[in-house]
C-alpha cells in the first residue's frame, strides 16, 4: 500500500509538473538520465524539464575519452542551444568533458538567447580550449539564473570561467560557482568575461588562477556587476588581477571580495585596473604585487571615453608591492576621481 501510495503521488506530482509546463510552452520533453541530457544536442530550440538528479559519471568514458559533446556549437557551425532548460531544482553530478582544443565546452557550448535556471552541476570536471564554463561556454543574449557548479574548470586558451565562460549581452542572477577555474587571459570564479551583459545577486568561491585579466568572479567587466561578491583565493601571473573583477570598464555596485590576491602589475583587492565606476564597494583580502598594487584598485584610469571613478568605497586588507603602492589605490591619473572612500588595515595603522 506504501509502494502504491508513493506512485500516486510521483504520478500527480509529475502531471503538475507538466501541465504548468505545457501551459507556458508547446513543447516539452522531460529529461531524466545522462542519455537524455546529450540528446537535447539534436533538438536545440526545444523546452525541457529535469525530473530528478542524475549521476553522469559513465561520461569519462564517453568518445573515446572526450566525455560529454557540449549542447549547441559556437559560430562556425551555427548550431546553438535556442530553447530553455528548467532543472527544478535537481543536479547533474559528475559531469567529465576533456575537449581542450575545442571552443564552446560546458554542460551547454553554445546559447544564443536561450534560457537556463534552477539547475546544479556538481563535481563536474570541464577542460576545453576557449569559451569554457562548468555550465556554459559561451551565452550570447541568454538568461541564467538560481544556477550553479562545483568541482574544476580549465580552459588552455581564453575565457574560462566556474559557471560561463563568456557572457555576451546575457543576464546571470542568483547563480554561483565553488569550481577551482584556471585559464590563461579572462579568467573568473564566476565567468571569464562579462561583455555588455548583467550579472546579479551572484558570487563565487573557488581558487582561480590566470595569467592576464583574472578576476575572483569575473576576469573583465564590460557590463554590470551588481550586488555579488567572491572569496577565495586568486592568483594571476601577469597584469590586471582583481579580488572581484581583473580589468572593469562599466559597472561594479553594492559588490565586494574577501580573496587574497597575488599577481604581477595592476593588482587590486576589487579590481586590477578601473576606466569605469566601482561604488558601494569593498575589499578585506590582502593584496600582493608588483607594480600598481592597491587594496581596492591596482590601477585607476581614464579613457576619451570616460574617467574612473571610485565612491563610497573602502579596502582593509594588508598590500604589498614594488613601485606605485597604495592601501585604496595604487596609482591615478588626474582626470580621475574618488569620493568618500578609505583605507584602513589596523596592522599597518596600529595607533588609529
Amino acid at each position: 500500500k506504501i509502494f502504491l501510495l508513493f506512485l500516486l503521488v510521483s504520478f500527480v506530482f509529475l502531471e503538475i509538473v507538466l501541465t504548468h509546463a505545457q501551459e507556458n510552452n508547446d513543447n516539452i520533453i522531460i529529461v531524466s538520465n545522462c542519455r537524455e541530457l546529450q540528446n537535447i544536442k539534436n533538438n536545440l530550440s526545444s523546452h525541457y524539464i529535469l525530473i530528478n538528479d542524475i549521476d553522469c559519471s559513465e561520461t569519462r568514458n564517453w568518445n573515446n575519452g572526450k566525455g560529454f559533446e557540449p549542447i549547441g556549437k559556437g559560430e562556425d557551425f551555427g548550431k546553438p542551444f535556442t530553447g530553455s532548460f528548467d532543472g527544478q531544482g535537481y543536479a547533474i553530478k559528475n559531469l567529465y568533458i576533456n575537449r581542450s582544443d575545442e571552443d564552446h565546452v560546458g554542460l551547454f557550448g553554445y546559447i544564443n538567447k536561450g534560457k537556463i535556471k534552477n539547475i546544479g552541476i556538481e563535481n563536474a570536471e570541464i577542460i576545453g580550449k576557449r569559451n569554457v564554463g562548468g555550465l556554459v561556454g559561451y551565452n550570447w543574449k541568454g538568461n541564467v539564473s538560481n544556477s550553479y557548479s562545483t568541482g574544476s574548470v580549465k580552459g588552455e586558451n581564453n575565457y574560462a570561467g566556474g559557471l560561463i565562460g563568456r557572457n555576451d549581452v546575457g543576464e546571470v542572477s542568483d547563480s554561483y560557482s565553488t569550481a577551482d577555474v584556471s585559464g590563461n587571459d579572462w579568467t573568473g570564479g564566476l565567468i571569464g568575461s562579462n561583455y555588455g551583459g548583467t550579472i546579479f545577486n551572484s558570487y563565487s568561491t573557488g581558487s582561480v588562477n590566470g595569467r592576464k585579466d583574472t578576476g575572483g568572479l569575473v576576469g573583465e567587466n564590460t557590463g554590470k556587476i551588481l550586488s555579488s561578491y567572491s572569496t577565495g583565493d586568486i592568483s594571476g601571473k601577469f597584469w590586471r588581477t582583481g579580488g572581484l573583477v581583473g580589468t572593469n570598464y562599466r559597472t561594479i555596485s553594492n559588490s565586494y571580495s574577501r580573496r587574497n590576491v597575488k599577481g604581477g602589475n595592476k593588482v587590486g583587492g576589487l579590481v586590477g585596473e578601473n576606466t569605469g565606476n566601482i561604488s558601494n564597494s569593498y575589499s578585506t583580502g590582502s593584496v600582493e604585487g608588483e607594480k600598481f598594487v592597491g587594496g581596492l584598485v591596482g590601477e585607476l584610469l581614464g579613457t576619451n571615453e570616460q574617467n574612473g571613478t571610485i565612491s563610497n568605497s573602502y579596502s582593509t586588507g594588508s598590500v604589498n608591492g614594488r613601485q606605485y603602492v597604495g592601501g585604496l589605490v595604487g596609482w591615478s591619473g588626474s582626470r580621475e576621481t574618488i569620493f568618500n572612500s578609505f583605507y584602513y588595515n589596523h596592522d599597518q595603522n596600529p595607533d588609529v
